[in-house]
């Protein structure tokens, strides 16, 4: 086990003392910061219909907080309940509707049925590093936005939930992985909410005139591919922090780069750095994830990441 992932162990056991010594009275997932429901969000209120839904598989020995995330959507409304959370291989009663779910930082690629009465059950994929990259002795595993695939997620997840549907803070390592909750989450304030705020007339000022030209797109879009242009995703490019020569790249792919509105009504063009599904890990490990694409990287090596499939991706979908 790496000294980071011993590092990021260190605390979440610091929070999980803290939770029985009673500071924190709600019950919550084990580590990741509570969500809080952004406005337009539903409350769950006396379900007169419930069914089950149950993730099966075995997370791996990097992934701290093991826990399933699940969010109920109402997609005519574009407005989502407050997340649940439970257990690997348990099923949880939750009330009848469609469902986003994740898993350690990685999200199921489509809606999640639950009917009344009956046990939707979804299976994790479990991710072995292939070689030679398998032989390093530290190894990260993120979502790969260069893909289609987890774009998708990304927008799906945005356009309904108004915000990333897991809370992510770093530890240190550089890149993002689930916020503990005495972390700071670095995408809990990437919503849109400003958007109500923001009068939205344009004027003289072209900064003006591009923000609410912004706002408008963001909350009179009727799809989650119109949310696109909030999002790039980054890929094999020049490192200009470094001196190279020409032939030289670095690869980039799994950051992310996101135009957001802060609360004072500004445009500004953040940065995110890869989304691991596990704390940095050992090259022999693997990690427990939902059918999507990835990529592996050791540790030291940006210049080289290598993609992983987990299937199958077909036939789900957010339809």
């Amino acid at each position: 086990m790496s000294t980071l992932t011993k590092n990021v162990m260190k605390t979440v056991a610091l929070v999980i003392v803290i939770s029985v010594l009673g500071t924190m009275a709600q019950a919550q997932v084990p580590g990741e910061l509570p969500d809080l429901a952004p406005p337009g969000t539903t409350t769950p209120t006396a379900p007169l219909a419930n069914g089950s839904l149950v993730v099966v598989g075995d997370a791996g020995p990097s992934q701290l907080f093991a826990q399933v995330k699940a969010q109920r959507c109402n997609k005519a409304l574009r407005k989502c309940d407050a997340p649940v959370y439970f257990n690997l291989n348990e099923a949880a009663l939750v009330p009848v509707g469609t469902y986003l779910v994740g898993f350690e930082n990685s999200i199921y690629p489509g809606w999640a049925t639950v009917a009344d009465g009956q046990t939707t059950e979804l299976a994790l994929q479990r991710l072995d590093i292939p070689a030679p990259v398998n032989a390093q002795t530290e190894v990260r595993v993120f979502r790969d936005f260069s893909n289609p695939v987890e774009m998708n997620k990304q927008l799906v997840t945005q356009f309904y939930v108004g915000k990333p549907f897991f809370n992510l803070g770093s530890y240190g390592f550089g890149d993002l992985y689930l916020a503990s909750s005495i972390q700071k989450s670095i995408t809990t304030r990437l919503s849109y909410d400003a958007c109500s705020k923001i009068k939205l007339e344009t004027g003289g000022d072209p900064d003006v005139n591009e923000v609410v030209g912004l706002c408008k797109s963001y909350t009179s879009a009727k799809s989650p591919n119109q949310l696109a242009p909030f999002f790039q995703a980054l890929g094999v490019e020049a490192d200009l922090h470094i001196v190279r020569k020409d032939s030289e790249k670095v690869d980039n792919r799994g950051k992310l780069k996101q135009i957001w509105i802060t609360g004072a009504g500004l445009k500004v063009e953040v940065q995110l750095e890869r989304h691991l599904v596990s704390a940095p890990m050992r090259g022999s490990d693997y990690v427990a994830v939902f059918p999507g694409v990835y990529r592996v990287m050791a540790t030291g090596q940006a210049g080289n990441t290598t993609q992983i499939v987990a299937g199958p991706l077909a036939p789900v979908s957010f339809q």
